[in-house]
């Protein structure tokens, strides 16, 4: 029998250090680079530059998503007061 499957969303604000870090790691990855607005290999000052100006703009979102329990992606919100993306 095929058990169900959950997907949760976790704000990357609430995760710790080491799934912020994380989540370098996984943007660095070629394949996800491929797929990115940016495709070079994003150094730590960039990651946490990026990660300052989620934590300053309440328009911006950054969530991980989990399944059962293990990350397996990001999910970026942005809401512009008219729509979000």
């Amino acid at each position: 029998a095929l058990e169900k499957s959950e997907i949760e969303f976790e704000n990357i604000l609430d995760e710790g250090e080491e799934t912020q870090k994380a989540l370098r790691a996984w943007r660095n990855e070629p394949f996800v680079r491929e797929q990115m607005t940016t495709t070079h290999e994003i150094s730590e000052s960039e990651h946490e530059a990026w990660l300052k100006s989620v934590r300053e703009n309440s328009s911006k979102k950054t969530f991980i998503a989990l399944l059962n329990g293990e990350p397996f992606g990001v999910c970026n919100l942005r809401l512009d007061g008219k729509s979000g993306e």
